[in-house]
């Protein structure tokens, strides 16, 4: 939809040139766009978008260096999808600050040079409901957060916007991922891939307990959150009118 600059789900779009650094399943990437074009009937050539199909180190400024002028070289981009952000981090340890700190601010120089908004792929832990594996400061560091998650029975996913900087969080989307034959192989069997198909939401399952502790939590409340996160772990204390300070320092006028 960006790089068509086309709406979606009711939502105005703004144009612009997507790059996809394909680190983990790049091959399947030309058959998914090669399904979105037979799906809206459109050619290839429509489409601004590039695909890098290696897995640059984010850990390594020298590795960050060259996916830069890869893009620069490439006519620029307006948004670089990393796929995924476990791949670009071989060897890190995710749960430590120092080296996910590293990669994110790698990411940040990534956005900085290029102009691009850096949207990372990650995996959420064994407790889904913990949300982004991994170093708590992830979610912190990010000005947007989308989660995706699948019933199983339905067969459904559904889309929520857990952070939004400086917007509205909250929101939801169904969707679902439809099979397309793209033609046959040297075998005569089908080859296929996906295309996304909008979809009603699934059905919320609570149990009785999580019915009670629900809580919605505002924009007021989770940026004081995000704001403790990003507080040196270091610090052993903090007088109230200096953390209330830093809090309304991050917020919009």
């Amino acid at each position: 939809s960006i790089s068509r600059g086309v709406d979606r789900r009711g939502r105005r779009v703004k144009k612009g040139r997507v790059i996809i650094i394909a680190a983990e399943g790049g091959g399947g990437y030309p058959k998914r766009i090669a399904a979105y074009c037979q799906q809206h009937m459109i050619e290839a050539s429509e489409l601004a978008i590039g695909v890098i199909t290696a897995a640059p180190n984010f850990l390594e400024t020298s590795e960050i260096e060259q996916v830069v002028a890869s893009i620069v070289g490439a006519g620029g981009a307006d948004l670089v999808i990393v796929d995924t952000f476990a791949q670009v981090t071989p060897g890190a340890n995710e749960n430590a600050g120092e080296d996910m700190g590293l990669a994110l601010s790698h990411a940040r120089g990534l956005r900085a040079a290029t102009g691009a908004m850096c949207l990372l792929i990650h995996h959420a832990g064994k407790d889904a409901s913990k949300g982004a594996r991994g170093w708590s400061g992830i979610k912190a560091a990010c000005d947007v957060e989308i989660e995706i998650s699948r019933d199983e029975e339905a067969n459904t996913r559904e889309m929520r916007l857990t952070k939004a900087k400086d917007g509205e969080d909250g929101l939801r989307w169904g969707f679902k991922l439809n099979v397309v034959t793209l033609g046959l192989d040297a075998d005569g069997d089908a080859i296929t891939s996906c295309v996304v198909a909008e979809t009603d939401l699934p059905a919320t399952k609570l149990s009785d307990k999580d019915r009670k502790a629900a809580k919605k939590i505002g924009r007021v409340e989770a940026h004081i959150l995000d704001t403790i996160e990003l507080i040196d772990a270091r610090t052993t204390s903090m007088n109230l009118p200096e953390f209330v300070n830093q809090c309304v320092a991050g917020m919009p006028a």
